[in-house]
């Protein structure tokens, strides 16, 4: 790290172009592994032992050993393409001639336009040469591959995209040229493995599939659907149907098999023309539920027999010659590594939601299945799995807290997966009954003494007693039923000096409705305390709205702010009065060149009683007198991600910007740059400051930690 000497008022265009000491090497990972959609594995076909594969939220990992250790190379992006969603991946593709060259297709539902990158150093660079949409993290992530490979012409690829038509490239995607067949939403693209020159795209109809209910950007009845072929590579393309299959593979005598709607599997013999019903010997029925044995969510091809698979993890295989699937018998399921994988459960997480079965060329019996929360591997056909997810931390995190009392008691709150603890500082995890909290408050004063709040289909409460291991509900007398999406419950906080906790629920402010609670018998009997907010004032009401933000900050002397990302003000506590004041509106605004919306970042300083930092677009706000003004002189080069103070180290201070952060060891004085290159700590990151230990809680890569001792 380099130090900057420089007045905090006037931050940092020292320190934002200083040369920073590169400190990848020195971050470690929890090792948590699993958790997010893996997509797929490409595996090299001129190097076997190097493989890639790519998670919904942030990718791609690279293996070097056949899948026993993953590396993350989506901190390789620089935070312009992180901005873009462009780690975000929905499809790979290796170079067959060189393990270190590939091409990815990429993007978020939830941000802008994304696009296709090149990569020729096995990942440590990357760069964009074509701006389409594509979700690495959307509807049909799952579904077929929208990048294909010509395998007679390794250097023609084809994507198929949504809504920006079809591109063809024929120097290993470097240029790509528009191929037409603009306003469709495409799930699978496929060179024909007999026909030279065939490709097939296939952009299914929502009609009364089980995906009619989601709509990205509002705008899915308004795609055009059908089943397309070329027989030219690409440069023009014929209709043959109104409709097309999710998924698509193809036997090398000509078959080909589809997955229509999820609920049907059906055959071709004349290159997609007509197809025939081919689900003699599968379970049918409705799908009504997600875990359905009727619900085909994956299908692979080997050299001579098709595989298709359904959402509560069954396979079935069948030869083209029999008259009817049989499903394969599974007789075991067992994690590869059970310390850092205690959170999955195999018996109902295998196959819960398969996204893809690679069957490796070189052995017909060697399987890969990738589904929410792993890699699992085979080497009988299916019989028998285990994962192979060593490096992937594919998690969206909320929250990494440790105990006041107890410096390697950690918790650490994340989406979907819910609530992890640790009792030896982050070296192995054991996961807690719970999915999506999103705060946590110890007490200062009671040893053992904690609360939670959160969830991602029901708003839980619970605490935590000195000397339990496990969380209780309590009484919550005089709280509103708690819903996400209505009065929702997303933040608590814990008084430094006393037992009395905070709760933030959303909602319109009204004697129980919306507003603060306050109790003093950990969660027994709670008061309304949200008098002041002005009408249409209302905490976030949904966890990925909030993210993990703390809405209310107290300091040592009691003072308190509250603040809403969503209704974008910020209050404090008169405390004579028992009222919230209104202070300022939020600095708002969108991150640069990203359109997503930036959420308030509040910090109180634990060891100056009344000082708050309060972070804008390019401004760092700071209040010394307990929250009543803030000042704006502090120009800040970027948007600032998140604030940390030490609670345990006077002093001691950290600021997240897009590609790095700052480090102050005397409250903000003086400045030293932290570089975060190769790390994947991007967009949505929280970072957490704890006896010299500063954690990471990334938006969907696991939490990275340090000393900065």
């Amino acid at each position: 790290m380099n130090t900057i000497r420089t007045p905090l008022r006037s931050i940092v265009a020292a320190a934002l172009t200083a040369t920073a000491l590169s400190a990848a090497e020195e971050w470690k990972q929890f090792p948590i592994w699993g958790g997010g959609n893996l997509q797929s594995v490409e595996i090299s076909a001129s190097s076997p032992n190097v493989w890639y594969t790519y998670a919904d939220v942030d990718g791609p990992y690279r293996s070097d050993d056949a899948g026993k250790n993953w590396v993350p190379l989506h901190g390789n992006f620089n935070a312009m393409q992180r901005r873009r969603g462009l780690a975000q991946i929905r499809g790979l593709s290796v170079d067959p001639r060189d393990p270190d060259s590939f091409v990815t297709v990429s993007g978020s539902t939830w941000w802008r336009v994304g696009g296709i990158c090149v990569s020729r150093d096995g990942g440590k660079t990357f760069r964009q040469t074509q701006e389409a949409r594509f979700y690495g993290n959307g509807l049909r992530r799952r579904t077929g591959f929208v990048l294909a490979r010509n395998p007679d012409r390794p250097d023609e690829l084809i994507a198929a995209s949504d809504s920006t038509g079809v591109f063809r490239s024929i120097d290993n995607g470097e240029n790509w040229q528009p191929a037409g067949l603009d306003g469709c939403y495409f799930s699978s693209v496929l060179y024909d493995r007999t026909v030279p020159g065939r490709v097939y795209a296939s952009a299914p109809r929502w009609g009364s599939s089980v995906y009619e209910k989601g709509a990205i950007f509002g705008k899915e009845k308004s795609r055009r659907s059908g089943l397309f072929r070329s027989d030219d590579g690409g440069r023009t393309w014929e209709q043959l149907q109104d409709d097309g299959p999710m998924d698509m593979v193809q036997l090398k005598t000509g078959e080909l098999l589809g997955t229509f709607e999820e609920r049907f599997i059906r055959l071709s013999h004349d290159g997609g023309k007509t197809w025939q019903e081919y689900g003699e010997g599968l379970p049918a029925g409705e799908i009504n539920h997600r875990l359905s044995s009727s619900r085909w969510t994956l299908a692979a091809a080997g050299p001579d027999f098709f595989v298709v698979g359904n959402s509560r993890g069954d396979l079935y295989r069948r030869k083209h010659e029999t008259a009817k699937w049989e499903k394969i018998l599974r007789r075991s399921v067992t994690l590869g590594q059970p310390e850092q994988e205690s959170h999955l459960d195999p018996k109902w997480a295998f196959g819960a939601s398969a996204q893809t079965l690679v069957i490796d060329p070189r052995d017909s019996r060697h399987w890969l299945l990738t589904d929410w929360f792993s890699i699992w591997e085979s080497f009988d056909g299916g019989e028998s799995w285990r994962s192979a997810i060593r490096g992937i931390s594919p998690l969206v995190s909320y929250f990494v807290a440790a105990d006041p009392h107890a410096p390697d008691r950690l918790f650490y709150g994340l989406a979907d997966m819910g609530l992890l603890r640790s009792d030896d500082g982050g070296k192995s995890w054991k996961k807690q009954p719970f999915i999506g909290i999103n705060s946590i408050a110890f007490s200062r004063k009671t040893p053992g003494l904690a609360m939670i709040c959160g969830g991602k289909n029901e708003i839980r409460i619970r605490r935590l007693r000195s000397g339990s291991s496990s969380w209780e509900t309590p009484r919550n007398l005089g709280l509103p039923a708690l819903k996400p999406g209505n009065m929702a419950a997303y933040t608590i906080a814990a008084d430094p000096r006393e037992d009395k906790f905070y709760l933030c629920v959303s909602g319109p402010v009204a004697p129980g409705k919306g507003g603060v609670y306050v109790s003093s018998d950990a969660g027994d009997h709670w008061k309304w305390m949200g008098k002041g907010f002005k009408p249409g004032f209302s905490f976030d009401r949904t966890e990925f709205q909030n993210g993990g933000t703390s809405q209310i900050q107290l300091s040592p002397d009691g003072s308190a702010v509250a603040f809403s990302s969503a209704s974008k003000q910020l209050y404090r506590l008169d405390r004579e009065k028992q009222s919230w004041q209104f202070v300022r509106n939020l600095p708002s605004g969108t991150q640069p060149d990203e359109g997503v919306p930036w959420r308030s970042v509040v910090a109180a300083d634990p060891f100056t009683p009344g000082r708050f930092l309060c972070a804008g677009n390019g401004i760092l706000l700071e209040s010394r007198d307990g929250g009543k003004s803030f000042d704006n002189n502090w120009l800040v080069t970027g948007t600032i991600h998140s604030i940390a103070f030490d609670p345990e180290t006077p002093g001691l201070l950290a600021i997240l910007l897009a590609d790095r952060i700052l480090l102050s060891r005397d409250g903000g004085k003086h400045f030293a740059v932290l570089s975060i290159d190769g790390v994947p700590i991007t967009t949505g990151t929280r970072i957490v400051l704890d006896r010299k230990r500063l954690f990471a809680a990334t938006w969907g890569s696991g939490v990275f930690y340090r000393s900065v001792e």
